[in-house]
């Protein structure tokens, strides 16, 4: 409970946030239970645009990983029910279906559920993405996932804000640049947020 909370303070976020997002703390023994490694976790549930609970989750691994994990290049942090694909975290405490069909309001899309709460906590309506490529599947052959073609992309302001490192990270660049292409090309006025490199 002690990591939990100072992961979440570490995001801006309170354990009454987290229970208004549906977000659940596990100990060790519960995400081996549902198929994950043994350590404690947050466990991410999402929505769908209409704000009710979607079936797909993922997994945040909290604390010091250990073993083969710890040796890793990079090492582990989050993992989702194998077999799944990606997908858009939208943060509950915004009306995301009265948000998709106004394209006078604009959005933001950032790196990570967590994240994605925050910023929307702060009123910025924000939407997640589990990885940088996350807004498409290209295992299943879809270049823009569903929840995100049902937002009125045309003439909407949209900014992209992903981590500091895209500047010196080539492949957050490029999952960057297609995905500004892509919003583009479904009528968005881009934006690119640099955030300060902390």
């Amino acid at each position: 409970a002690a990591l939990a909370r100072a992961k979440l303070a570490s995001s801006g976020l309170t354990a009454v946030d987290a229970t208004a997002l549906r977000i659940e703390t596990l100990t060790a023994t519960r995400t081996a239970a549902l198929g994950f490694k043994p350590y404690p976790a947050l466990k991410l549930n999402y929505a769908e645009i209409t704000g009710k609970p979607s079936a797909f989750y993922r997994v945040r691994y909290l604390g010091e990983l250990n073993g083969f994990d710890a040796l890793a290049k990079k090492p582990p942090r989050y993992v989702q029910p194998p077999g799944t694909a990606p997908e858009v975290y939208f943060p509950t405490s915004f009306r995301w279906g009265t948000i998709a069909k106004d394209p006078a309001r604009a959005v933001f899309i950032t790196e990570g559920e967590l994240k994605a709460a925050a910023a929307t906590k702060l009123g910025y309506p924000t939407l997640g993405l589990g990885g940088v490529w996350s807004w498409r599947s290209t295992a299943r052959r879809v270049s823009f996932l569903p929840a995100l073609a049902a937002i009125a992309w045309e003439g909407r302001l949209t900014y992209i804000v992903f981590d500091s490192d895209f500047a010196t990270n080539p492949d957050v660049m490029s999952a960057l640049t297609a995905l500004a292409k892509e919003l583009t090309v479904h009528g968005a006025r881009v934006a690119i947020v640099t955030l300060p490199n902390v």
